[in-house]
């Protein structure tokens, strides 16, 4: 339901970010990373090859403090897709008109 909200960005594959959130340091902060430019490269060689970049790349990232996440998974989801919520916004209004 929250995913059919997003207009720029996919669902977020849970599975590894959870991942990461659960097995963290007790109290580690998470770092939320969104990006515009790179859209269309699927790994390291298509990066590569896109060098030098024909448009500019933009990077955002967010410091969220340990003590802010839910200790349980459901409310670990329901944090994650909140961030998400803000990295589809970040990206909406930053990307190039196509």
């Amino acid at each position: 339901e929250r995913a059919e909200k997003l207009t720029a960005t996919m669902p977020p594959r849970t599975g590894g970010p959870l991942a990461a959130i659960a097995r963290r340091p007790a109290g580690a902060d998470v770092v939320v990373l969104a990006h515009t430019g790179l859209e269309g490269m699927a790994g390291p060689k298509d990066l590569w090859r896109a060098v030098p970049f024909r448009h500019p790349v933009q990077v955002e990232l967010w410091r969220c403090p340990g003590a802010d996440i839910p200790d349980d998974p459901d409310g670990q989801l329901a944090w994650l897709y909140d961030r998400w919520a803000e990295v589809d916004t970040w990206v909406r209004d930053h990307a190039r008109p196509v």
